[in-house]
Parts: structure tokens; C-alpha cells; sequence
């Protein structure tokens, strides 16, 4: 449990800070995001064999198109430009 609250927390930190920076909208639910990114990724490995092959969650590019979904959800067009300049 305690690695799933400090998860959970570091979540939460990120969207603070990108709200802060102006990367992330400012009008997002911080607690409910955080909470449902870290049920997500946290029971990846419970559903993904039904749906993914093993091979496919550990590859990279599941992963980033994963975070390239959540980022066009948060982002601001400021944001958006900046992860396009760091990740695409």
C-alpha cells in the first residue's frame, strides 16, 4: 500500500507542477487523475494478459503511446508543443 500512496502522490506532484508551469490545464481534478493513472498502471499486469502479450507491455512504444494519450488529455497547447518538441 504505501508504494501505491507515494505512486499515487508522485502523480499528483506532476500534475501540480505542470498546472503550475502552464503545460497541464489548470482546471484539472488533481486527486480523482492521479488516483485513476495509478489504478491504471497498477493493474496493468492483472487485465494486459487478456489483451496484450507479455512481449507488447514490455515494449517501449506501449508505454509511450500510453503517455501520449494521458498528455493530450492534461495538456495545454503550451504543454502540448512541449511534449511534441520532447517525446514525438
Amino acid at each position: 500500500m504505501k508504494n501505491i500512496s507515494r505512486f499515487k502522490n508522485e502523480l499528483s506532484g506532476n500534475l501540480q507542477q505542470g498546472i503550475k508551469e502552464g503545460l497541464y490545464r489548470k482546471e484539472l481534478n488533481i486527486e480523482f487523475i492521479s488516483k485513476t493513472m495509478a489504478r491504471l498502471y497498477l493493474s496493468m499486469t492483472l487485465v494486459d494478459d487478456y489483451i496484450f502479450q507479455k512481449e507488447d507491455i514490455l515494449n517501449f512504444n506501449y508505454h509511450k503511446e500510453l503517455g501520449i494519450y494521458h498528455l493530450y488529455g492534461v495538456c495545454t497547447s503550451k504543454g502540448i508543443e512541449y511534449f511534441k518538441t520532447k517525446l514525438i
